[in-house]
This record gives C-alpha cells, structure tokens and sequence, in this order.
C-alpha cells in the first residue's frame, strides 16, 4: 500500500493530534450526516487554491447571499450579484473536483490510521 503521507501535508501538534482530528471527522460522521469531500493532492489547480470563502445563504428569498472572504486583519462581506454569482460558480467547480462523500471519508479515515501509526 502506497503512502498517503509521503504527499505534502501541513501537520499542526503532531502526529496524534492529526489522527485525533481525523478520527473525530469520522466519528461525526457516522452514521452520514454531512456532506465531507476532500480534493486530493493529484487533483491539481482547483477554485479552493485562491482562498478559503464562506457562502451565506437563506431560505427567504429577500435575503441575499453573502460571501465572506477573512484574511489577517479582517474580513470583507460581499452582497452584490456578481461576485457572490462568481463565489458560487468557484464552489460547484471545487464540488465537482472533489471526491466524492464517502470517498473522501474513507481517504480521511485512511489519513487518520497513518497518522496514528505514526505516533
């Protein structure tokens, strides 16, 4: 079995604490309760390199969406049609270049026990 590791990936506290995380993730999700998809490393360029971003959206029509964009000092709100329209194209693309829910579950799950097998 090739080794998910030898990719490069930001580890923060420790091998026990990233497989704590990631077994957490797994147990959350157990039964399927969330939609969690992970876009793996061979994937390449994908809408998500630019930036994290949030989307805000509300059942009541009158309301518009929000797309919030945080960066060191701040966070900046966007309401107007075309930059949230363009946050949400990025996000069906980012969507669609991710694996798939339980793919990804089981990629995270996988990530988790060679973390642990670390510690």
């Amino acid at each position: 079995m090739k080794s998910i590791l030898r990719r490069s990936r930001r580890e923060i506290a420790g091998p026990a604490v990233m497989a704590e995380q990631l077994k957490k993730l797994v147990e959350v999700n157990n039964p399927p309760r969330l939609t969690i998809q992970v876009v793996p490393f061979g994937q390449g360029w994908h809408a998500g390199l630019d930036g994290a971003f949030n989307i805000y959206s509300y059942p009541d029509p009158m309301d518009l969406d929000v797309v919030n964009l945080e960066y060191l000092d701040g966070v900046l709100y966007l309401e107007e049609d075309v930059p949230v329209d363009q946050y949400w194209l990025a996000f069906e693309e980012l969507r669609a270049s991710a694996l798939a829910s339980r793919q990804s579950m089981r990629l995270i799950a996988e990530i988790g026990r060679e973390f642990a097998d670390r510690t």
